[in-house]
């Protein structure tokens, strides 16, 4: 057992008490950030999910609350400041033809019920998803200069089965 002098009483609480306020901040603004980075990844799953949903059947009467639902099921509940999904026509040859805004928010898009009967495989349909993260720290608002994150992710993929309407 070791004998303390009087001088040094105290000693180690005082250094605890100048550094946990470094450490807690490194702490929180690191779960802060990490947040960032877990909605980053929750949105690009969405957008991914949603294009794999979106390259089936896009005539279907459901065809917008089907991509949602996956959607919604890969960013776990996070809103979002913008949601389109667009289906891009592409010609035999490869040339980029009409694109349409089939879903937007959610909900059918201003040019769901219009496409065209000559749907192809080979078309193309993105999902962008555009998500505003609020930082919880001002301390990490401070440091990275703004106190909000606009996130966005995007997928296109390629439809490989688009089914013609029958003729009447």
């Amino acid at each position: 057992m070791r004998a303390h002098r009087p001088d040094e009483r105290g000693q180690s609480l005082v250094e605890f008490a100048l550094t946990i306020p470094i450490v807690m901040l490194l702490m929180v603004g690191l779960f802060d950030l990490g947040r960032v980075v877990f909605i980053n990844n929750g949105l690009s799953d969405g957008a991914r999910h949603g294009a794999r949903h979106a390259t089936t059947d896009p005539r279907d009467a459901d065809y917008c609350s089907r991509i949602d639902d996956a959607v919604q099921s890969a960013i776990r509940g996070q809103p979002l400041a913008e949601y389109l999904v667009t289906y891009t026509i592409i010609d035999p040859d490869g040339v980029v033809g009409a694109s349409y805004e089939l879903c937007a928010d959610g909900a059918d898009g201003s040019d769901f019920g219009s496409l065209p009967n000559d749907t192809d495989p080979g078309d193309r349909v993105t999902v962008r998803l555009e998500a505003d993260v609020d930082l919880i720290t001002p301390f990490v608002a401070a440091a990275t200069g703004r106190g909000t994150f606009n996130l966005e992710a995007e997928s296109t993929m390629v439809v490989t089965f688009a089914p013609t309407l029958p003729s009447p």
